[in-house]
């Protein structure tokens, strides 16, 4: 439990230092939306240990399986949408400008955790 917090709170005062030299250039250049999404994911993901608190039922169980699948879902598509931007960007072989914007690399992450969603659904049926 004690880690889950000091987790928690580690996350949060990433993001709100990351959150307050945003306007660096080495924070633009990592594309500040996504890594601040990825680390508020991560404090979400630390909380996912609370639920270990109390009795082992059935409603509990399957609270724990969906708090920890579902937010390990929302860390890491921010995470592999960068990557595969960055590929697209960096790894293209023609001359062509190529352009994604982050409104496209946000719908991007939406398979990722949909996909989770379902594996959910069909796991708690």
């Amino acid at each position: 439990i004690a880690a889950g917090i000091i987790g928690l709170l580690a996350c949060l005062f990433l993001s709100r230092a990351f959150l307050n030299k945003r306007h660096t250039r080495a924070i633009i250049m990592s594309d500040w939306r996504f890594t601040g999404a990825f680390l508020l994911a991560c404090a979400l993901l630390n909380t996912a240990t609370l639920t270990f608190l109390g009795p082992n039922t059935d409603s509990l169980c399957l609270l724990r399986m969906w708090v920890f699948h579902f937010f390990y879902a929302l860390v890491f598509s921010p995470l592999f949408v960068k990557t595969y931007r960055m590929m697209r960007l960096v790894g293209n072989a023609s001359i062509r400008r190529v352009t994604i914007t982050h409104r496209q690399t946000a719908i991007y992450c939406i398979p990722i955790v949909a996909a989770q969603l379902v594996i959910l659904i069909v796991f708690s049926i």
